[in-house]
């Protein structure tokens, strides 16, 4: 399987993130935006902070895929939380979609979830 990757965007700050991922529509990934969205709608606002977003092209056997990952710290839980996603351009088809929360001083991860089949991993 032959992978070739493309920088789109790389977010560090939260005010260009929220206004041209999101508001904008440059995420190009509704499934993962509604993730977003359930998942911070459910904490507080001093609770959570962005660290980065990054949007890849990647294309895969002549295929050509999107993949977004954003990353947060939770200090409520003191985890680092990341929200991963692919999804095919051509038709719209989620590949795959996952929330980890990671060790914030080892960055080592403790748990991973499968949002899209809604399993999880431990």
């Amino acid at each position: 399987m032959k992978s070739q990757k493309e920088l789109i965007y790389h977010f560090r700050k939260f005010w260009d993130f929220e206004y041209i991922a999101l508001e904008k529509k440059g995420l190009g990934f509704p499934k993962l935006e509604e993730a977003i969205f359930h998942y911070n709608m459910h904490k507080s606002d001093e609770n959570l902070k962005f660290q980065e977003c990054w949007i890849h092209r990647e294309f895969v056997d002549g295929e050509e895929l999107r993949t977004v990952q954003i990353t947060y710290e939770d200090s409520n839980i003191n985890r680092v939380v990341r929200l991963w996603g692919s999804k095919r351009e051509k038709d719209g088809k989620v590949l795959a979609m996952t929330m980890d929360f990671l060790n914030m001083e080892t960055k080592e991860l403790e748990c991973e979830i499968d949002i899209l089949n809604k399993g999880g991993d431990n």
